[in-house]
């Protein structure tokens, strides 16, 4: 336990280990990334999110491992990759397996291996709490300049839409903490393939007369991210709007207009193609490049303030 809270040691380690690692001049370090997860959940973090990163932006990354049992322990490793001028891009790594003591996730143990003066991410991989106490989320609340979560992986631990969207609000946003959500940013793509068509004049001058939407797909969090910003993009010029959400297989967007019977259908095909129809005129076709959680993550941690319009969505419930 003594080396858990030996930040001196833990530095003098990774300065030794990153120079072991990097035959080159190294890059400084942009961010401290401090992810919470179950340990069995650590392995598709790294694959998704971490090795997409590696050789792309310098960072102390913290990694807590709950769900051991024993006292606490920490480890520290570096990785390094050469960037396009040939300096080491590293990844300096500590590692922090919880145990049964919780002195891992205690005030004082992690935040004691951040790199002062930088922001710092937190990657929340583990259950948000219902109610506001005192814990490890309070804590990483007041070291935090953003919050990385992912509303999917929320939705499959069984966790009601309607109660995540709650908790964000409660015990994020209502605190002052900037929030990202990958889900979200997964969405980007249909979202601008929506403002494409409705970039054309024909269209644009429906736009006031849009009076409802019904979405289809695979995701609910994804049909509300994007039924939400359809509504709060409409009713912020007092236009009502009804929706209808549907589980299914593909995507798909149905508007219905006022004063005529052809609907605005659009919906991503086999091969990732969005494609709009007003009637039976095909009006828009477009590929849709959706990013990776690598790419969101890379994106994020460039950006140390939230998207506004996100906030708005989650206003919008």
């Amino acid at each position: 336990m003594k080396a858990l809270f030996d930040p001196e040691k833990i530095e003098r380690d990774l300065r030794i280990l990153e120079r072991e690692y990097s035959l080159t001049e190294t890059r400084t370090v942009l961010f401290n990334l401090v992810i919470f997860a179950n340990r069995e959940e650590l392995a598709p973090i790294e694959e998704n999110l971490l090795i997409p990163l590696l050789g792309k932006r310098a960072a102390r990354i913290i990694r807590i491992s709950l769900g051991h049992s024993g006292e606490t322990s920490v480890s520290v490793s570096a990785r390094c990759a050469p960037d396009r001028e040939e300096k080491g891009v590293c990844f300096q790594e500590i590692l922090i397996e919880n145990g049964s003591d919780d002195a891992g996730v205690a005030p004082g143990s992690w935040s004691a291996f951040l790199i002062r003066d930088l922001p710092v991410y937190v990657l929340w991989h583990t259950p948000l709490p219902e109610a506001d106490s005192i814990g490890p989320l309070s804590f990483a609340r007041e070291q935090a300049d953003k919050f990385l979560l992912d509303g999917e992986y929320f939705l499959q631990k069984d966790l009601p839409l309607k109660d995540y969207i709650q908790r964000v609000r409660k015990q994020l946003i209502d605190a002052g903490v900037q929030v990202s959500d990958f889900t979200w940013e997964r969405i980007r793509p249909l979202r601008i393939f929506t403002a494409q068509v409705f970039d054309q004049k024909a269209l644009m001058d429906l736009l006031p007369y849009v009076t409802s939407l019904e979405v289809s797909g695979p995701s609910p969090l994804s049909r509300f991210y994007y039924s939400t910003w359809v509504r709060c993009v409409l009713e912020e010029e007092g236009r009502k709007l009804e929706v209808v959400s549907r589980q299914a297989d593909t995507v798909q967007v149905v508007f219905r207009f006022r004063d005529t019977s052809d609907p605005l259908v659009w919906r991503v095909d086999s091969e990732g193609m969005g494609r709009a129809f007003f009637g039976t005129e095909e009006v828009l076709a477009r590929p849709l490049k959706f990013p990776s959680d690598g790419a969101i993550l890379l994106e994020q941690v460039d950006i140390p303030i939230a998207d506004p319009l996100y906030r708005r969505v989650l206003e919008g419930l």
